[in-house]
């Protein structure tokens, strides 16, 4: 996404186009966000290349610490049953929510993969 934004930046182009779909300003600009958070929280180095492959692993303890993060563990909690005022329902599990890195969550976000 970053080597789209510079690229159209480098051909003096307003218009941001990746795996052949146009790009709306504010995916732009949450990206760039994004890109920003990751480079102050030492996620990612100057060149914009994932640190680590998994927030949980690869965070350094003290990080974790500071900012107070518990990281999503599971999506499996077990199907509980909720009564409601309705007939009782099964909570499902769904997909595991985890990624691998942050390109693949920008993708996600952005709905391209």
């Amino acid at each position: 996404m970053i080597a789209a934004i510079e690229e159209a930046r480098a051909k003096g182009s307003g218009v941001i186009s990746m795996n052949g779909q146009m790009v709306d300003r504010p995916v732009v600009l949450r990206a760039e966000r994004v890109m920003r958070l990751a480079k102050a929280s030492h996620l990612v180095d100057e060149e914009g290349n994932y640190i680590g492959n998994s927030v949980k692993r690869e965070l350094p303890d003290e990080l974790m610490n500071k900012l107070d993060y518990k990281p999503f563990e599971t999506v499996d909690f077990g199907n509980p049953e909720i009564q409601r005022v309705a007939p009782k329902v099964r909570a499902t599990t769904g997909k595991n929510k985890l990624v691998d890195s942050l390109e693949k969550r920008l993708l996600i976000m952005l709905k391209m993969v």
